[in-house]
C-alpha cells in the first residue's frame, strides 16, 4: 500500500475509533491494534498521538464540508441551498454523532492546534454561507454567519445528546434561526 493510501486508511480508522472513545481513553497501542501494525510504524505516519489525532479532525471537517457542498451543487435559490445544505450537514453528523460531540466538547479541545484546525473549518462554512446567500458579504453579515455556525453547531451537540426533536424539527429550527438572524443584517436600526 502506497503512502498516501496508508495514512489515509489510517485516518478513516481514527475517525472511527475517536467517534467511539475520547481521545485521553485511546491509547497509540489501541490504535495501532486496531489498524493491525505495530506502534512504530503509526508513527512512521503520524509523529505523536496528537498529531493523529489532529489529522482526523482536519479529515472529518473536509468530509462534512464536501457533503455540504455536494448537497447544495445544482441548487438555485438560496433557501433551497441553505435546505439542502442542513440536510446533508444533519445526515452526517447524525452518522458520525459520537465523533462529532467528542470533538466539540472533547477533552484536547484547548489544544492551539486543534482549536486552529476547527476555526479553519469553521472558517469554511461561514465562507460556503455567504457565497450561497446571494447578498454582498458586508462586515455585518459575515459576523451573523459566523455567529449562526456557532449556533448550529451549538444545538446540534445537543440535538444528538438529547434527541428531543426530528432531524426534520432542528432543520427547520436551524431555517427559521438563518433567517432570522439575517434578517437583523437588512433591518434598518
Amino acid at each position: 500500500m502506497a503512502l498516501a493510501e496508508r495514512r489515509a486508511s489510517l485516518v478513516r480508522l481514527g475517525l472511527t475509533l475517536f467517534g467511539n472513545s475520547s481521545y485521553e481513553a485511546l491509547s497509540i497501542d489501541a490504535i495501532a491494534a486496531a489498524a493491525g501494525i505495530s506502534k512504530g510504524l503509526l508513527y512512521h505516519y503520524f509523529p505523536s498521538k496528537r498529531a493523529y489525532y489532529l489529522a482526523c479532525v482536519e479529515a472529518a471537517g473536509e468530509e462534512l464540508l464536501e457533503v455540504t457542498r455536494a448537497a447544495i451543487a445544482g441548487h438555485t435559490s438560496p433557501l433551497e441551498r441553505l435546505h439542502a445544505g442542513l440536510t446533508a450537514y444533519l445526515g452526517y453528523i447524525e452518522q458520525r454523532g459520537d465523533a462529532f460531540t467528542s470533538l466539540l466538547r472533547g477533552g484536547v479541545s484547548a489544544d492551539s492546534s486543534l482549536g486552529s484546525t476547527l476555526d479553519r473549518v469553521r472558517s469554511s462554512f461561514v465562507r460556503l454561507l455567504l457565497e450561497h446567500l446571494g447578498t454582498p458579504a458586508t462586515p455585518l453579515l459575515q459576523l451573523t454567519a459566523e455567529g449562526y455556525v456557532g449556533f448550529v453547531e451549538t444545538v446540534a451537540v445537543k440535538w444528538l445528546l438529547q434527541r428531543q426533536l426530528e432531524r426534520d424539527e432542528l432543520r427547520a429550527l436551524l431555517l427559521r434561526a438563518a433567517f432570522s438572524m439575517l434578517s437583523l443584517t437588512t433591518s434598518p436600526g
